[in-house]
């Protein structure tokens, strides 16, 4: 009996697994047809830290081609709960190791994400847009969370992923596509 609750359990937790992934490859889509010309997933990555699964990304393109200087969305599902400010922290401590950023600039990034990242749980997927003018729009499923007016942010922020000096250049690799 015991080892039939086992296994219940764990099929319970695969299947909510694969609906969360299938939801926010979704909910990115739809947010990219907003902003995204021929919106199409570039590619999907897992972050895992040791024994934690942290979120799934996926990156979407037009016509699944990424541009650094064009629209994209990028949206992370968190397979656990975040609170907002170690989100925020987070970013800025990537954004800092990426290269040479004014210190008063990354405050006033950090001030900038603090009013819009929320706490985060299970299943909760923040979607980034890079939008055609260079800003940067979060959402929340597809509740708007708030903009960055500064293409320098946006540059900034997405290249923790994306960046050629990313930190974790398999998730890079495999949001780009390449899964070689």
């Amino acid at each position: 009996m015991k080892r039939r609750h086992i296994s219940f359990t764990i099929a319970c937790a695969v299947l909510l697994i694969a609906i969360v992934r299938s939801v926010s490859v979704n909910a990115g889509i739809n947010l990219a047809q907003n902003y995204v010309p021929a919106p199409e997933v570039v590619g999907e990555a897992r972050l895992k830290v040791l024994f934690w699964k942290v979120f799934d990304a996926t990156l979407v393109a037009p016509a699944g081609e990424f541009d650094p200087a064009e629209p994209f969305t990028l949206t992370l599902s968190y397979l656990r709960a975040f609170p907002g400010e170690k989100i925020v922290d987070s970013s800025i401590e990537e954004i800092a190791a990426q290269g040479d950023v004014d210190p008063r600039l990354l405050d006033t990034w950090s001030e900038s994400l603090s009013g819009i990242i929320p706490n985060v749980a299970l299943g909760d997927a923040i979607t980034g847009v890079r939008r055609a003018d260079g800003h940067t729009v979060f959402y929340l499923g597809d509740t708007l969370l708030g903009e960055i007016d500064d293409p320098r942010f946006t540059a900034a922020f997405f290249d923790i992923w994306l960046g050629e000096n990313a930190s974790r250049p398999d998730l890079r690799r495999q949001l780009l596509g390449d899964n070689a």
